[in-house]
């Protein structure tokens, strides 16, 4: 009997181990199924990819803090405070760091902006003063003088002049 008992117990302890690793395959096959496959980067993707990448660092991050927190009310441990203290810390490295380089884009669409907006007066400021002056040929001018004397030999101008003689007293 005692035979049968053990190999009972033994059976169930297989059967049990079986499904066990059955569970833990399936699990793997799951995990991996998840994991997408990273394409290789390029030059003109880096930046997109460090934007996305750190977005989703910090999700998960957020995610896991809840989690790790949730254990150390629950629980109290010296490691698992270590660990959320670390992960705080994390987290917020990396929103800094996401918000720096919001900071360093936004300032260069300032600088890009203030310059075309310093070509766009410049090129106001050209035409502006260009508008003021008269730009005339050679020819141009030449007729306009000649027009302009031909009128005055056309009509004279009258001046009466008087002269006066000093008397001897």
């Amino acid at each position: 009997m005692i035979d049968s008992d053990n190999q009972t117990t033994d059976t169930s302890a297989a059967s049990n181990l079986g499904t066990l690793l059955d569970q833990l395959q399936e699990n793997n096959t799951a995990i991996i199924s998840n994991m997408k496959e990273i394409e290789p980067l390029k030059k003109e993707n880096i930046e997109k990819f460090v934007i996305e990448q750190a977005g989703v660092l910090i999700t998960e991050s957020l995610d896991a803090m809840r989690i790790i927190k949730n254990t150390v009310i629950t629980a109290p441990n010296n490691k698992d405070i270590e660990a959320l203290a670390g992960l705080i810390t994390a987290t917020s490295t990396a929103l800094e760091t996401l918000n720096k380089i919001i900071v360093v884009d936004k300032k260069v669409q300032a600088v890009k902006d203030v310059k075309e907006m310093d070509v766009k007066s410049r090129k106001e400021l050209l035409v502006a003063e260009t508008q003021g002056k008269i730009l005339l040929t050679r020819e141009e001018a030449y007729k306009l003088v000649s027009e302009t004397a031909q009128r005055v030999k056309e009509d004279p101008v009258d001046i009466a002049v008087t002269v006066s003689t000093p008397s001897n007293s």
